[in-house]
C-alpha cells in the first residue's frame, strides 16, 4: 500500500501515476495557516447551518438508528483538501456538513486523504476529527465496530471506491449497519462492457434506499448528484469475490 493515495485492488497491477494538474492544484493549499483555514470553513458552515437540516433527518430515518437508536461513527473519505475559498473549491462545503453533522450527533468522526496538507491535519486535530493514513477499504468497519452505524462521508469519490467499500461490507449484519452518503449510486450509468467490474455495487443499488440530498445553493456543485443509501427490509446477493479493476481504475491524487 502507498502512503500517498487509497489502496483498493486486491490483484497487483500497474500504479497509475500522479496527475500533475491534481498535484499542483494540491500544492497550492500549502501555506495557507491555520487562521485562515479557520475563517474560511467557519464562513461555510455559517452558510450552510440551516439549508441542510434535511440531510440530518435522512440520517435518522435510517432503520438501523430508528429501530436501536444506535450510536454513529462517521469515516470522512476523498473530501480533498478543504482550506480553499474559490468558486472551484468544494472541499470547505463538504467538511463544513461534516462538522455539522458531527456537531448535531455527537460523535467520532475521522478523514481520510491523501493530499490533506500538515495544517489541515493540525486544524482537524483541534476539532477532535482523527486524520487516518491512506488504507486499505478492503476492512469492514461495521462488524469491528458492532455499536455503532457507520456513516462513510464520500461525495463525489471513484466508483470503485464505493464499489470495494460495499464489498468489504457485504455480510447481511454489516450492510444494515452502514450508511454512504456520496455518488448517487442509483442514477450512475455503468460501462455494460466492464459491468462486471461493479457487480457488488450494481447488487447494492437494486435493492438500496437512495434519497438524494438537497440543492445546496451556497455551492451547488459541492453537493451535485450526492445522495444517502441505506438498507431497508431487502439484502443485495453479494458474490465472494474480490473485486477487480481494469476499466474503472482508481484516480489517485
Amino acid at each position: 500500500m502507498e502512503d500517498d493515495g487509497f489502496q483498493l485492488v486486491l490483484r497487483k497491477r500497474k500504479k497509475k501515476l500522479p496527475n500533475v494538474t491534481h498535484l499542483s492544484y494540491a500544492r497550492r493549499f500549502d501555506n495557507i495557516s491555520l487562521e485562515q483555514i479557520s475563517s474560511v470553513v467557519e464562513k461555510a458552515v455559517a452558510k450552510m447551518r440551516y439549508s441542510m437540516n434535511m440531510v440530518i433527518e435522512m440520517i435518522k430515518d435510517v432503520p438501523a438508528y430508528k429501530q436501536n437508536g444506535q450510536a454513529i461513527q462517521i469515516r470522512a473519505i476523498g473530501v480533498g483538501n478543504f482550506s480553499g475559498c474559490e468558486a472551484q473549491d468544494y472541499g470547505c462545503h463538504q467538511l463544513a456538513l461534516l462538522l455539522l453533522l458531527k456537531e448535531y450527533f455527537d460523535c467520532e468522526v475521522s478523514f481520510q486523504d491523501p493530499v490533506t496538507t500538515e495544517n489541515e491535519k493540525l486544524w482537524l486535530q483541534s476539532r477532535n476529527i482523527s486524520w487516518l493514513k491512506a488504507t486499505a477499504l478492503d476492512n469492514c468497519n461495521a462488524c469491528s465496530n458492532p455499536g455503532y452505524l457507520i456513516l462513510f462521508y464520500m461525495p463525489h469519490c471513484d466508483v470503485a471506491l464505493y464499489n470495494s467499500l460495499i464489498y468489504a461490507h457485504r455480510s447481511k449484519l454489516c450492510l444494515e449497519k452502514i450508511v454512504i452518503l456520496g455518488n448517487n449510486l442509483v442514477s450512475f450509468r455503468v460501462n455494460a462492457k466492464y459491468k462486471n467490474e461493479l457487480s457488488v455495487l450494481l447488487a447494492y443499488r437494486e435493492v438500496c434506499k437512495c434519497l438524494p440530498l438537497p440543492v445546496y445553493d451556497g455551492s451547488p456543485f459541492s453537493f451535485n448528484d450526492t445522495a444517502i443509501h441505506f438498507l431497508d427490509k431487502v439484502h443485495p446477493e453479494v458474490q465472494d469475490k474480490e473485486p477487480h479493476y481494469d476499466f474503472y481504475k482508481i484516480l489517485y491524487h
